[in-house]
């Protein structure tokens, strides 16, 4: 069993490679190379590795920094997180694929399709997306509550649920992050 902590600074790790990529300072081959090290990373020395180079031309990350935007905080902060990545390909989960109550979708140059219809929801539920040049599309049960809170930067965020009014005791879906040149559809 991994280390929450652990696997919560690999994916700080992972998306500081992508805002640095989204800056221009990692070409597509060095994104993709940096993102499979982060992964394969078993000690914190690992993961350091993989950014110890690009330090004078970003920001340290972690607490040093100030904290992001209300629009765009990190979701699944401090929670153990269920993963789906789709780095140039394709994710389609469908059936009841949640294992966790916190789910971070890191998607770039792919698609990722979520269906929470057949998913047996907890009774609050988050979904925390880091998207670029990439579609996340999201479909959800009627009836649940519905929060979003994503950013978008050159990109387009669609939301077409059916019934915006929310059942009495339904889950709670929140949905937040940062989408870059890319689209996310929410949909019943």
């Amino acid at each position: 069993m991994s280390d929450p902590a652990f696997e919560q600074h690999r994916d700080r790790i992972i998306n500081y490679l992508t805002e640095c990529f989204a800056g221009d300072i990692l070409t597509t081959e060095e994104y993709e190379k940096r993102v499979e090290q982060s992964n394969a990373a078993r000690t914190q020395a690992e993961l350091e590795a993989v950014i110890a180079d690009l330090r004078s031309s970003r920001p340290r990350i972690g607490p040093a920094n100030p904290p992001a935007p209300a629009q765009s905080r990190d979701l699944t902060a401090g929670r153990p997180t269920q993963r789906v990545m789709a780095i140039l390909g394709e994710q389609d989960l469908s059936g009841n694929w949640m294992t966790k109550d916190s789910v971070l979708i890191q998607a770039f140059m792919g698609s990722v399709k979520c269906d929470l219809r057949g998913v047996n929801l907890f009774a609050e539920n988050r979904i925390q997306i880091y998207a670029f040049m990439a579609e996340v599309n999201i479909k959800v049960p009627e009836g649940i509550a519905l929060v979003s809170s994503l950013a978008p930067i050159l990109a387009e965020i669609k939301r077409k649920d059916r019934s915006p009014e929310s059942l009495p005791g339904a889950p709670i879906v929140e949905i937040g992050g940062l989408v870059i040149m890319g689209e996310v559809k929410i949909s019943s």
